[in-house]
């Protein structure tokens, strides 16, 4: 499949629900996710479906970022949110924040 952002140097995906059974709340996707294995700028998908998610998991070099609690009535114990970072390197970095204590809950780097 040629997408029609094929030619960015990255490229980023936001959807609600995880399309590979990790979580209880997932919906097996099985086309959604090869079509994603085969877009090569495809740096990382992201997730807030899963509200007591807060990390990254990786499928064929792929990345699967989850945004935990910010909305709803359950999930992490914090409300938080996602920062991403691209440097002049190219290197992504991203990390999950908690407001209500000024801190860094993860961190990772892609790229």
């Amino acid at each position: 499949m040629n997408w029609q952002n094929s030619n960015e140097k990255e490229l980023f995906v936001f959807m609600h629900i995880t399309p590979v059974s990790w979580t209880k709340n997932a919906i097996p996707c099985p086309e959604l996710v090869e079509m994603f294995d085969n877009q090569a700028n495809l740096k990382g998908v992201f997730h807030g479906h899963d509200h007591d998610q807060d990390g990254v998991k990786e499928n064929n070099g792929k990345y699967y970022f989850f945004d935990a609690h910010f909305g709803g009535n359950w999930g992490t114990d914090y409300r938080g949110y996602r920062i991403v970072e691209i440097l002049k390197n190219g290197e992504i970095l991203t990390y999950q924040m908690n407001p209500s204590s000024q801190k860094q809950v993860n961190y990772n780097k892609i790229g």
